[in-house]
């Protein structure tokens, strides 16, 4: 027989082997407090007791209605700008805190009654968001629920935290070499699509409305014939040669886009890359420039020809819609800018260098866990090849039980 048997009508609620009720608390670390009682009815009154004392309001809040809504709300007025995140992480809390604004059952709930379960739940629940985004969403309601604390709404080290979810790596299906070098050539006839920019007349506000009619026409007329080349396509077009360019860097280094767009000409010397990584410290290192890598940087720099060593390498911003349009063309799986560093630490390792050198060049810390678990799609004809190595010196030989017995 179990030593704790759980009250499913009622969470946190245990009935002991001898015959009396417990809560049982998870925050900061499990334990469980008798209600000193053996009878039921009895237990559900004293366990709403003990909720109120443990994980209500302090006393210093007299309005015991304020909501989840309320702390978030006020949570990104008066302490979202003062914590030490970096601002991509103020939008992601931002946008996280719309998603469970649509939780209307928790958003209107009082805080006192919320129960990191109970949100852990509801967040799951949530349609067509990968765990990384229900993560980011959990994230931001801990710090809504660290903020209670602060504030005394909830008495300090009486709430727990919502849970992350566990990550599953996304099957991405590489293209093999042939596919690859298509790939470029389709990327570099590719035209962007680029919005019209209609701009008001210098000093307008001191112009009369004829003279405004007669520069906005001008305007206009100019915009309708930059619609009629980007349709008809204007005489003499060069090839984009630009996203070609950034989607091979991105290829031949492994770097994330943030650190490529950084990399200038004065970080090429002495035969590598000087990449400023801007992850961690560790993401800070030096690549080696290998043969296609270095023929790379030669084209880049007679086609741009630099005049300062501080200009950038790379130009383009974004390549994915470039990258998308090349893979429908293709009838290819829908690749992003972050899958061909996927692509560099896959070739890497099938070209046979260690993974601890791979990682390395990824900017990981971990010796090479993290770029085995995610980094490496083989493909099925390198893991045949691979098997064929294996030799385990002594050969044993092994006898069928009919031939033992004959």
């Amino acid at each position: 027989m179990k030593t704790w048997k759980r009250i499913k009508e009622i969470d946190g609620l245990y009935l002991h082997l001898n015959g009396k009720y417990y809560i049982r608390r998870n925050y900061p670390k499990r334990s469980y407090h008798s209600l000193r009682t053996e009878d039921f009815k009895e237990a559900k009154s004293r366990i709403k007791a003990f909720v109120d004392s443990h994980y209500g309001r302090s006393e210093s809040w007299d309005n015991k209605t304020i909501t989840f809504g309320d702390v978030a709300e006020k949570f990104v007025k008066e302490e979202l700008g003062l914590l030490k995140i970096k601002p991509k992480t103020s939008k992601t809390i931002l946008h996280s805190l719309k998603h469970l604004k649509g939780m209307k059952d928790i958003w209107t709930k009082p805080m006192i009654d919320i129960r990191c379960k109970v949100l852990r739940k509801k967040i799951d629940y949530l349609p067509k968001l990968s765990n990384g985004t229900k993560n980011y969403i959990a994230y931001s309601a801990n710090k809504v629920i660290e903020y209670a604390s602060d504030l005394e709404i909830l008495k300090e080290g009486s709430f727990g935290k919502v849970k992350s979810f566990t990550l599953i790596p996304r099957r991405i299906d590489l293209p093999d070499d042939k596919q690859f070098v298509q790939l470029v050539n389709i990327i570099k006839n590719h035209k962007n699509k680029q919005r019209p920019i209609i701009t008001l007349p210098v000093n307008w506000e001191t112009k009369t409305k004829a003279e405004l009619m007669v520069e906005m026409n001008a305007s206009l007329a100019t915009v309708k014939r930059r619609i009629t080349e980007k349709k008809r396509g204007p005489k003499g077009t060069q090839p984009n040669l630009e996203a070609a360019f950034t989607f091979l860097f991105l290829s031949y280094t492994g770097m994330r886009l943030g650190e490529a767009r950084r990399v200038q000409w004065q970080d090429v010397k002495d035969g590598h890359i000087v990449i400023k990584g801007t992850k961690t410290k560790s993401s800070h290192r030096i690549l080696p420039l290998w043969s296609e890598l270095k023929k790379l940087i030669k084209a880049i720099k007679d086609y741009r020809k630099p005049n300062k060593l501080d200009e950038f390498i790379i130009k383009r911003k974004r390549i994915d819609m470039a990258l998308k349009k090349a893979c429908e063309v293709l009838n290819l799986p829908c690749l992003r800018h972050h899958d061909l560093r996927h692509y560099f630490a896959t070739k890497a390792i099938q070209s046979g260098v260690d993974v601890p050198t791979v990682s390395i060049w990824l900017g990981h810390s971990d010796g090479g866990a993290l770029a085995m678990k995610v980094y490496t799609n083989l493909m099925d004809e390198h893991l045949i090849s691979q098997s064929k190595k294996l030799c385990f010196g002594s050969k044993v030989k092994i006898q069928s039980t009919v031939s033992a017995r004959n």
